[in-house]
């Protein structure tokens, strides 16, 4: 066999096999056994993208401040520190609509390393 095509089919095989293994340990499946509606799963976010869609203007101190996740930005804080100490993938979530109606929605974000959920926050539910 050719060198370069070779050299080039271990590249493509070590590529796929970086993606597969990134792919599961950002896998949500393992959550959905926490939910007794079905779940939809957002792909993995970045902390910055996950503060972006949940900016909330909020009276501090007498001053109006945009806040990430507004009242539940201590709890934010606390899983941004062990996504940043431990790594893993942000993943939004959000419940069916029949959840909703039936009022057991919810909606959030989750930690999960290695297929298992280490962290999450819920900011909707009724």
């Amino acid at each position: 066999m050719n060198k370069k095509l070779l050299s080039w089919l271990v590249i493509c095989l070590c590529f796929l096999f970086e993606s597969s293994c990134a792919a599961k340990s950002c896998d949500p499946s393992e959550a959905r056994k926490f939910f007794s509606f079905d779940v939809e799963f957002s792909s993995p976010l970045t902390v910055e993208e996950a503060e972006k869609r949940t900016m909330v203007n909020m009276n501090k101190d007498g001053k109006s401040t945009m806040v990430p996740f507004g009242a539940f930005n201590n709890e934010w804080n606390e899983l941004k520190a062990n996504y940043e100490k431990n790594g893993g993938c942000l993943i939004y979530f959000i419940t069916e609509k029949r959840s909703w109606a039936s009022f057991s929605g919810r909606a959030g974000y989750l930690l999960i390393k290695d297929g298992k959920v280490i962290g999450s926050i819920v900011t909707e539910m009724n």
